[in-house]
């Protein structure tokens, strides 16, 4: 995945659970507690009814959290692990 939050260990490991067909609202429920740290922001993810302003709520909170993140994550990993 060529974005800095797949390029992360849970990144990856995200990508891996998102394989199989799964509704946008479950993933956005999954990328939130994957990815964000902000308890209060999740617990009102999760009390959001109005599934596509959840959906856009958590889009939002994530590409400010891509935002935020430093430079150095853009940067490919080596593909030579001993070089890490």
């Amino acid at each position: 995945m060529n974005t800095p939050l797949g390029g992360i260990g849970a990144g990856r490991q995200f990508r891996q659970i998102v394989k199989a067909p799964l509704p946008t609202p479950v993933v956005a429920d999954l990328a939130a507690f994957t990815f964000l740290d902000d308890v209060p922001l999740k617990q009102s993810l999760l009390e959001d009814v109005d599934v596509r302003h959840r959906v856009m709520r958590t889009v939002a909170a994530l590409q400010q959290l891509v935002a935020t993140l430093p430079q150095a994550i853009y940067a490919p990993a080596p593909a030579d692990p001993r070089l890490n």
